[in-house]
């Protein structure tokens, strides 16, 4: 929260021995303690942002507590907004319930007049209790941490921007793979993401996404996801073999429309939950280093080696072979003859998606 040190200047600063000492961290360690309620819902916020502070507040938080917004299962996102001298404390209520009400924002506090010293405490205040709000939700959130509206470059050639229903992805014109003729990519891309359109193993993008436009006053290519999940690795036998269902039967999907992927690597895979457990699912995402079957090939991919093309083209097959790669780096944790003679079949190209789905390692799954 950056803005906490506008609403008070002065630190808690005793005198001992002539020399100025700071117990500002010693106050706070004191004021900032987990509720004992867990908070799940924006209204049970509420009472804990207005509860009083059991002591003194001489200091002020400073700027080392900045808030970032998780992914998981939490049913609100705090939030503030400011206006002039007047600030307010907010919760998006993230239950399906209040998509149909007229606002999801739920009150926390009354409007504070930071011209107003007692507005001022009570400001204060709030941001104390929001963090100990954090402290007391923090063991129950993943590890992962994204911020939310801020862009991220999370790839060489790509910017990152997550936000609350979307996650956009911009890459500059002359960094997009395989676009000589930028148009044309651009369509293709377009077509190879309709194809993948209500199928929970492939990445989702929005309606009229991808686009060309300008960013900055740079030239991009946009594509809007719906898809947000997280990087997941399978860490027992069980979990990859969802995984690999998963993986496959998007495959299946692209492969039927003609397409290959090309790019098939864990970074490339995410892990998307949902209020239903049968809808969460791995997901292939990245379409824009994807192609035709057996089209020519201009550009090698650092991941390909000898065995993955098929006379020079990059077919159906050779995604088969590239994911049956990927699956031998979790031969540590696969266990079964089945599951080893699996992977072996896909890296021997003896058999496409369509008949990997059939296979006994996959059918009790």
């Amino acid at each position: 929260m950056t803005f906490a040190s506008t609403f008070l200047a002065n630190r808690k600063v005793d005198k001992v021995d002539g020399y100025g000492i700071d117990r500002t961290t010693i106050i706070f360690s004191k004021l900032i303690k987990k509720f004992e309620t867990i908070p799940t819902y924006a209204k049970e916020l509420v009472p804990l942002i207005n509860e009083p502070l059991l002591g003194k507040l001489p200091a002020t938080c400073g700027e080392e507590h900045k808030i970032h917004f998780f992914f998981g299962d939490m049913k609100f996102l705090i939030c503030y907004a400011a206006a002039g001298w007047k600030i307010g404390f907010y919760a998006i209520d993230g239950t399906p319930e209040a998509a149909s009400m007229p606002s999801r924002l739920v009150h926390l506090a009354g409007v504070f007049d930071l011209r107003n010293p007692y507005h001022r405490i009570k400001v204060v205040s709030s941001i104390i209790n929001i963090i100990r709000v954090l402290l007391t939700i923090s063991p129950i959130l993943p590890t992962g941490v994204i911020s939310l509206g801020k862009p991220l470059k999370l790839q060489p050639n790509s910017i990152i921007t997550f936000d609350c229903t979307s996650v956009t992805k911009e890459v500059p014109i002359e960094k997009l793979p395989y676009a000589d003729d930028v148009n044309a990519r651009v369509k293709f891309l377009s077509s190879m993401y309709a194809c993948a359109k209500g199928r929970l193993s492939l990445v989702q993008a929005a309606e009229d996404s991808p686009t060309v436009c300008r960013v900055e006053g740079k030239k991009m290519y946009q594509l809007i996801m719906k898809t947000r999940g997280k990087r997941a690795i399978p860490e027992d036998e069980q979990q990859l073999k969802k995984m690999t269902k998963n993986i496959l039967v998007g495959l299946e999907c692209l492969h039927e429309g003609g397409f290959v992927h090309r790019d098939i690597r864990m970074s490339n895979i995410l892990y998307v939950t949902s209020d239903n457990p049968a809808n969460s699912s791995y997901v292939l995402i990245d379409f824009e280093h994807g192609g035709k079957s057996g089209d020519k090939i201009t550009e090698w991919l650092k991941n390909w080696d000898d065995g993955t093309l098929d006379r020079k083209k990059y077919t159906k097959m050779s995604d088969i072979y590239q994911f049956g790669k990927l699956l031998e780096e979790f031969f540590i944790i696969i266990k079964s003859d089945d599951g080893r003679g699996f992977v072996a079949k896909l890296k021997k190209k003896d058999m496409d998606a369509s008949e990997a789905l059939k296979h006994p390692w996959l059918i009790n799954l």
